[in-house]
């Protein structure tokens, strides 16, 4: 008799439980899924960056045949774009080293308009500045600007810079360290880029290392 209770008691345990564990292993499917579904969400964005076609260069000499990108500084500000898509909101990484000691600056743009011709740049200089700028017309309009106490300043030596852009807000890294965050309200959406300074010997590599929009 006893034992039949017991038996009673465990069936009656285990109808009580189990629509909590069914929930839980659905629950776990869709976490699941939806995992995997931004996974490749982002692969797919990865593969869109670094497609050659989804590039427009102006001044300069860019190489877009790897993910590696190297340019030269012919003309006023080269700039190259990613022109699939405009960003407001992201977080923007690129490595960078300089191949030749010449004296412009150069670095990243970003809400930046083709159109109006007009963006921000955030960017270095060889021996230890960094610059903030707004760029109209080909110009970069300094707003921001000091000493860029976490750059390597050596030859041929890779630094990665970031931006972390929300609503008028930039926070601007170098090799991981938050630099300085800067507020400015003048351009709401753009695409994102590179940019080098001026002399036709400023030889550089580029690589996007993330691009993600918030």
């Amino acid at each position: 008799m006893k034992q039949a209770l017991k038996k009673i008691g465990l069936i009656c345990t285990v109808l009580v439980f189990l629509p909590f564990f069914s929930s839980l292993q659905f629950y776990q499917q869709q976490s699941q899924k939806a995992i995997t579904q931004h996974t490749t969400a982002s692969t797919k964005d990865n593969e869109e960056i670094f497609n050659p076609s989804n590039w427009i260069a102006r001044g300069g000499v860019w190489d877009f045949s790897r993910k590696i990108i190297t340019a030269q500084g012919v003309g006023q500000r080269p700039i190259a774009y990613f022109k699939k898509e405009s960003y407001t909101d992201f977080e923007f990484e690129i490595r960078l080293r300089l191949l030749t000691d010449e004296n412009g600056s150069y670095g990243m743009v970003f809400r930046f308009d083709e159109k109006k011709d007009v963006g921000y740049i955030f960017g270095v200089w060889p021996h230890g500045g960094y610059e903030f700028a707004r760029l109209e017309e080909g110009f970069g309009y300094q707003t921001g600007g000091g000493l860029a106490v976490y750059l390597k300043d050596q030859l041929k030596t890779w630094n990665r810079l970031k931006v972390v852009a929300k609503g008028t807000k930039f926070d601007l890294y170098i090799n991981d360290n938050l630099l300085v965050t800067i507020e400015d309200n003048s351009f709401k959406s753009g695409k994102v880029g590179f940019y080098l300074g001026h002399g036709p010997q400023s030889q550089l590599e580029y690589e996007i290392l993330s691009l993600v929009a918030r």
